[in-house]
């Protein structure tokens, strides 16, 4: 898509709508509106993602694709598409050779502050033309404004959501800890290409400061000047994965080998998770762990047990319960009890709304505050 000619970037009809709307029309005004939701009880969208598509899109694509091109080369290429598309008497060259030798988009757009909590039915966005001559690009951009903006919205009001949950669990069971940690983006894989990746996990950025997606925090910075460097944005975490445990096993022929030299070698003053369901999960969280115990006290930094299987509420309920039983802690001022911070859990497959929610509710009845466990 890089090389695409800018004003091919849309739907086919976007095309011909020039010749359809009313003669001598020289003023368009359209807004982009979050018209219904799809999830129950949630009637917000929180809107994001505006400024990083005209930095991106209407001023550097724009430049590169369409105004820094010759006539004839940009001609070429839109009517190479658009023979094959809907045949060449069924538009016209006119506007966009107008358009080209104007050397800008003449548009205007305003707009709510971005990361605001939008109420289904509310503008986000007004456009119009600044030139009379170019009233037809106002719905023109909606193509590639939608395409560009739907999932951040999307993803900042998911994630929202779950800062929603994470609010109401640590304020009730901890010691007025920032909940902004509690989750973190590790949903890079699970995208559709990478400028989804890296889209949505800076929308997860508006609602917490952790994310594994690393090409977030260029885009972010580049688009938003969001200075995560100094601000705390865009933390990661040293993580194992299956193929090292299942490496080192099929060297050492244990687990308990690996473990130690993680706690003592590796990462001695750092934390980190540790995929710990590879062989038997439970085997190492009552058997290898208690062996451990003393690595793990001495370790400066906190073991971060991971499933990555299996029933996630019953599973994170119970991890936290056998931790408290091997490794203990303290109980805080709420009266909730804390694990030592040595070792926790951190689960990251499974995880929904409905899941999360329900963890901390089954945690908080065992007496346990909801920083004992972390999300991904």
């Amino acid at each position: 898509m890089d090389n695409t000619m800018a004003l091919l970037l849309s739907d086919t009809y976007k095309q011909c709508h020039d010749r359809m709307y009313p003669k001598g029309l020289t003023k368009l005004v359209s807004y982009w509106v979050p018209r219904k939701s799809m999830l129950e009880n949630q009637n917000k969208m929180v809107f994001f993602g505006l400024q990083a598509f005209i930095k991106e899109y209407l001023i550097e694509y724009f430049q590169k694709n369409f105004f820094d091109l010759s006539e004839e080369e940009m001609l070429e290429l839109y009517t190479d598409s658009m023979n094959v598309q809907i045949g060449k008497d069924n538009y016209d060259l006119e506007k966009i050779v107008e358009l080209h030798k104007l050397g800008y988009l003449p548009l205007e757009i305003r707009a709510l502050p971005e990361g605001t909590l939008v109420p289904m039915g509310v503008p986000c966005i007004e456009i119009t033309n600044t030139h009379d001559k170019f009233a037809w690009l106002v719905q023109w951009i909606e193509c590639i404004l939608q395409v560009e903006l739907w999932k951040p919205c999307c993803h900042a009001t998911i994630g929202h959501m779950y800062r929603e949950i994470a609010d109401f669990w640590y304020k009730k069971t901890t010691e007025n800890l920032p909940s902004n940690m509690a989750c973190a983006d590790f949903g890079m894989r699970g995208m559709s290409c990478m400028d989804e990746a890296v889209r949505c996990s800076a929308s997860w950025l508006l609602s917490f400061n952790k994310t594994s997606t690393i090409p977030a925090i260029t885009y972010i910075d580049k688009y938003y000047n969001a200075d995560c460097k100094n601000n705390g944005l865009g933390i990661g975490a040293v993580s194992t994965e299956h193929s090292v445990m299942g490496a080192n096993y099929s060297i050492d022929g244990d687990e308990i080998t690996f473990v130690k030299r993680l706690l003592t070698e590796l990462y001695p003053n750092t934390s980190f998770s540790m995929v710990s369901d590879t062989y038997d999960y439970w085997n190492m969280v009552n058997n290898i762990l208690p062996q451990c115990k003393e690595e793990i006290m001495n370790h400066n930094g906190k073991l971060l047990v991971r499933p990555d299987s299996g029933d996630i509420v019953e599973i994170s309920v119970k991890t936290v319960e056998r931790l408290w039983d091997i490794f203990g802690g303290t109980t805080n001022s709420k009266g909730y009890k804390v694990l030592d911070p040595h070792i926790g859990i951190i689960y990251g497959d499974g995880c929904t709304l409905s899941n999360v929610d329900t963890i901390w509710r089954e945690l908080e009845k065992r007496g346990f505050a909801a920083n004992n466990i972390a999300y991904g």
